[in-house]
């Protein structure tokens, strides 16, 4: 891993989306096949960091993209876009206003 940040889509169109939403932290998109990757270059500080995520987290809100997965520094989660709140449990709805971020490189 080459320390950059990575979004894996499943439609280009989201891809460009995400890199739009991302377009000050100089993202690219990559596609290999049916899936397109963002890649925002390595040395992003985490100030930096924090913003990409929040400016991700609105891209998935605003455009109802369910799930994207991001890599970093070999690590994998899961972030997912605002979910259908009428299916939450009432704990369940301060996590799913906020997104939610899920550690996929610990099997959780």
């Amino acid at each position: 891993m080459d320390g950059s940040l990575r979004i894996e889509t499943s439609a280009r169109s989201d891809a460009e989306c995400v890199a739009d939403q991302l377009a000050g932290y100089g993202p690219r998109v990559d596609q290999c096949g049916d899936k397109c990757t963002v890649v925002v270059p390595a040395g992003v500080s985490h100030a930096v960091l924090t913003g990409v995520l929040d400016a991700l987290q609105a891209c998935l809100d605003d455009r109802d993209i369910a799930s994207v997965k991001v890599t970093m520094d070999s690590r994998s989660y899961m972030m997912e876009g605002n979910v259908d709140l009428s299916l939450s449990s009432a704990s369940d709805e301060r996590e799913a206003r906020g997104g939610h971020v899920k550690d996929l490189s610990r099997g959780t």
